[in-house]
């Protein structure tokens, strides 16, 4: 059985682990970030049982947290694997499976 211990399982900021691999299987393979898509769709899912409201805010401000938060861990996937890590951002979507949003500028968002 796993424990929490605070300051260590949880990182606010992406740092590198002792011998990385990239992950490609799933659900890795299906999106990248699929821990940020599956709090998204709990959002979502409490904005709809609790009726739209002053919890509509909470999307785009997820949304933004994330943003930045994706941002920082994707360049550290492209420092730490700069041969894999655009191919595979070419083939796997950011956030929701089956949507791709292109960037002007961006290479595999």
């Amino acid at each position: 059985m796993g424990t929490l211990r605070p300051g260590h399982d949880v990182e606010l900021e992406p740092r590198r682990q002792r011998g990385p691999q990239a992950a490609h299987r799933r659900p890795l393979g299906i999106t990248r970030h699929p821990i940020y898509t599956g709090v998204l769709g709990m959002l979502l899912g409490s904005l709809l049982l609790a009726g739209v409201g002053e919890w509509l805010l909470l999307i785009p401000i997820g949304l933004a947290v994330f943003e930045i938060k994706i941002h920082a861990e994707e360049q550290l996937m492209l420092e730490t694997f700069p041969d894999e890590y655009p191919r595979y951002r070419q083939r796997v979507p950011q956030l929701v499976p089956g949507l791709r949003i292109h960037r002007i500028g961006a290479e595999g968002t």
